[in-house]
């Protein structure tokens, strides 16, 4: 079944006249019949010759016949005929990858000897570890070769080698898969930052990228930050990474100081700790002028207009001084004006004298090489009813938190309402947006509430009306009484703490006097204090309170003292600050390395971790290898006040498995890790046992690729690679040619045939490994020249068969083909040689066998 078989039966016109076949049928399940052009008519002597073909679809006895109709008696041919089954057998069955690392759904594909038959082939198939599971069987499709399955390959915990078999036929091939072990690993994009000077009060912010660079999924599970100004986002914790996946963290750093830090950031993982050193230097920048602005900047008539200046940030202790100019005499201000302390800003006033014709006036604020204007626009006056005259209030001057009640007035009384616009330039006292002088009126009254304060100030009311604006000033005093400060504890003692850790206590700041009280500074001596949660300066009103935290990190075992100092307008306050450093010894706590299955040599990277902070001048951590093929340094030192330190142990290929324990000791404690190491094989995988090239004309090269894997743990060298049987060649191979595990190297195989018939061969690879073979086999076909023509319409005379004439290229020396006169318009010359050029030519013959001229002329050059 699958296969034809072909007969021809010749049909001669026997008679004393022409016999005309009307027409062709054929019965029986199989059977087909060709080469009958009909109806057509033979003259006595003339022949058809008709191709019989038996193709069977079923394993089975049939009969059949043939029957031929024309104006003679009907001629009959019995047919008859048996299919037999041949079962094709599996001859490869081959994977996308034969080494994985991981879970993967390996595509797989098994291939037949044949085309499957009717109804398909079932392939059975199987799995030699429950780590690859594939469906047991798979159905290849009637005329097809091959089928597609998937093998779903699970993550394994140590390497192992599975094999899967396809059988169908009593035969089976099998495919090797090698998987590898999933470890987690992470990478960091920098292993330092350093963000070089930055201004206090300003953040800088730099990014680091983690990485999951190994072949498991990596587990973040927090992190970590160390160091005055340092802060670490952008994590979201615990988040697992898939290999090849990253997270993004934002460190910044903001100095609270003008001086140099240092800080790290700790990322803990089920891989190993990562760490990132920090380092960054606060510098003290002064701020500049930011702006410089007035209430009113187009003035009609004189006026005080209430001008600000601002700085681009706080001013430093002792105030700023900024320089003032104007650029016209109507406009007077004074030289300078100071920012007080801590302050972003400072009022002054420009005293605008009348013009008699339209100007303008820039006002010029200075400080720290820095610049900033603001223009006025001067207008005469004009006679306007009525007018914004004046603003005043029932006080100027305060000393506690009041109201004050004001008025705005107009030059005669208001025809219809007027709106007053209302501001000032201090938050201690606060007016509302405007006031409205109703029609008939001449002034509207306003309430303006004053706070108290720490340090006199004047602050300015603004009234603006009809291009007219007014101000008053309140001056603001501290409340009568004098600051107090109290503090919760004059003395703090820690005792005992241990060097490498932190002990912590606070300290209250109360303003008890009558007046607010200001905090300026907090000052600390002494080894291992520090103190922090103040922003001084800072205003604390009678009855408020701030709290500081006091730490004490001893860096060696001994006693210390020191002293906690608050400045501010109140008495000097201290603290007395005392404390011991105790000597705590930690021990080693763990001993890991990033690789505990080696397979080959490796550096394994490897890490000893202690129970607590290293002490001053570090700790020896001794190490030792229990195994010649693992060498290990000595000792390590763990620098002081770290916890850990790494090391390097270089594990040597071994012939055979074995385990190595490798021991870290400090003191009378010790911590063991065990590594295994496995023997290094080397696997050579050819993607195919046999190379099948099917029909191929002769002197036709056709080639195939074949694919040599390194399936194993160590490099294989494929030594040569040879073809024998005839046509069949390799080439495309530079050898020897060694491939570490998981490369590749492709050869071309070449069937080149120079005769008809069917051939097979051997490739024959030699390795390091081992040797392999792969089957060949080719049929080599002969060319064949088909010609096809069309018959005459206009010819008077009956045609009744063709002759076909063929002359060597480049002659005119034609020759008949044909013994008889053709009586269909097509022909198949087999009779030619490769690479000779040939010429066809045709002719009609009548019933006389009289020949017509020839027809056009048409060449073919044979491969």
């Amino acid at each position: 079944m699958g296969t034809t078989g072909t007969q021809s039966v010749t049909v001669t016109s026997s008679g004393t006249a022409a016999a005309t076949i009307n027409s062709d049928s054929i019965t029986g399940t199989g059977f087909s019949v060709s080469g009958g052009a009909f109806p057509a008519t033979l003259n006595p002597g003339q022949a058809a010759v008709l191709t019989i073909q038996f193709n069977p679809s079923t394993a089975s006895s049939v009969a059949g016949q043939l029957t031929i109709s024309s104006n003679a008696p009907t001629a009959t041919i019995s047919l008859s005929g048996t299919g037999t089954a041949v079962l094709p057998t599996v001859s490869a069955v081959s994977c996308s990858s034969t080494s994985i690392t991981g879970s993967l759904a390996d595509a797989c594909t098994v291939s037949l000897t044949g085309s499957a038959p009717t109804g398909g082939l079932t392939v059975s198939l199987a799995s030699s570890s429950s780590a690859v599971t594939v469906p047991s069987s798979v159905t290849i499709p009637a005329t097809a070769t091959s089928a597609a399955f998937t093998a779903s390959v699970a993550s394994v915990t140590t390497a192992q080698s599975v094999t899967l078999t396809a059988t169908t036929a009593s035969t089976s091939k099998t495919v090797s898969l090698q998987l590898s072990a999933t470890t987690p690993a992470l990478t960091l994009s920098s292993a330092s930052l350093s963000f070089g000077n930055v201004s206090v009060g300003t953040a800088i912010t730099q990014s680091v990228t983690v990485t999951s660079s190994g072949t498991a999924a990596a587990t973040i599970n927090s992190d970590s930050i160390t160091g005055t100004g340092f802060s670490v986002s952008g994590g979201s914790f615990p988040a697992t990474l898939n290999p090849g996946q990253a997270a993004v963290l934002t460190v910044q750093f903001d100095p609270t100081s003008a001086s140099s830090a240092t800080g790290q950031v700790t990322i803990s993982s089920n891989a190993p700790t990562a760490t990132v050193s920090l380092s960054g230097t606060g510098t003290a920048v002064l701020p500049t002028v930011s702006t410089v602005s007035c209430s009113s900047t187009s003035i009609t008539g004189s006026l005080a207009d209430g001008c600000t200046v601002s700085l681009s940030g706080a001013a430093p202790t002792g105030g700023m001084s900024v320089s003032l100019g104007s650029t016209s005499s109507a406009v007077t201000i004074p030289g300078s004006v100071t920012v007080p302390a801590t302050a972003t800003s400072a009022a002054f006033t420009a005293s605008v004298a009348s013009v008699t014709s339209a100007q303008s006036a820039t006002l010029t604020a200075t400080a720290a090489s820095t610049s900033k204007s603001v223009s006025l626009q001067l207008n005469p006056a004009t006679s306007a009813s009525p007018a914004l005259s004046s603003i005043s209030c029932v006080s100027s001057a305060y000393s506690s938190a009041a109201t004050d009640v004001c008025s705005v007035n107009l030059t005669a009384a208001a025809s219809a309402a007027v709106n007053v616009s209302l501001s000032s330039n201090d938050p201690y006292v606060t007016v509302p947006s405007g006031v409205t002088v109703n029609a008939g009126a001449m002034s509207a009254a306003f309430s303006a509430a004053v706070a108290s304060v720490a340090m006199t100030q004047k602050a300015t009311i603004t009234a603006q009306a009809g291009g007219v604006t007014e101000y008053f000033d309140i001056t603001i005093s501290p409340a009568t009484g004098s600051p107090a400060l109290t503090i919760s504890a004059t003395s703090l003692s820690f005792g005992n703490v241990a060097v490498g850790s932190t002990g912590t206590q606070s300290v209250t700041l109360t303003s008890s006097g009558a007046a607010a009280v200001t905090v300026n500074s907090d000052a600390i001596t002494g080894t291992g204090f520090s103190v922090s949660g103040g922003s001084f300066p800072a205003t604390l009103n009678p009855g408020q309170a701030a709290v500081l935290t006091v730490q004490f990190s001893p860096t060696g075992a001994s006693s210390v003292t020191g002293q906690l100092t608050i400045s501010s307008n109140a008495p000097t306050a201290t603290v007395s600050l005392s404390g011991t450093g105790t000597a705590v010894t930690p021990t080693v706590s763990a001993i890991s390395c990033s690789s505990t299955s080696i397979t080959g040599s490796l550096a394994d990277a490897c890490t000893v971790s202690l129970s607590g902070f290293a002490p001053t001048g570090g700790l020896t951590v001794s190490l030792a290898s229990n195994s010649s093929a693992v060498t290990v340094p000595a000792s390590v030192m763990v620098p002081a006040t770290a916890t850990g330190a790494a090391f390097t142990a270089n594990a040597a290929a071994v012939s055979s498995a074995q385990s190595a324990t490798l021991t870290a000791t400090a003191g009378s404690a010790s911590q063991k890790v065990s590594l295994q190491l496995n023997a290094a094989t080397a696997v050579l995988t050819v993607n195919a046992t046999s190379i099948g090239f099917g029909n191929v004309m002769e002197n036709t090269p056709v080639a195939q690729p074949i694919t040599l894997n390194s399936t194993g743990t160590a490099p294989v060298t494929v030594n040569s690679a040879a073809a024998s049987g005839t046509g069949f060649s390799v080439s495309s191979a530079s050898l020897p040619a060694t491939l570490n595990p998981g490369q590749s190297l492709t050869l071309e195989v070449q069937f080149d045939p120079t005769t008809v018939g069917s051939f097979t061969g051997q490739l024959a690879i030699s390795s390091s490994a081992s040797s392999s073979t792969v089957g060949l086999s080719g049929v080599g076909e002969s060319h064949e020249v088909d010609l096809s023509w069309t018959c005459p319409l206009d010819s008077s005379d009956p045609i009744v068969g063709y002759n076909i004439y063929r002359a060597p290229g480049g002659t005119t020396s034609y020759q008949r083909l044909n013994a008889t006169p053709e009586t269909l318009t097509a022909f198949a010359d087999t009779a030619v040689q490769s690479g000779t050029a040939y010429a066809y030519v045709v002719t009609s013959v009548d019933g006389a066998g009289a020949e017509s001229v020839p027809s056009n002329m048409t060449s073919v050059t044979i491969p």
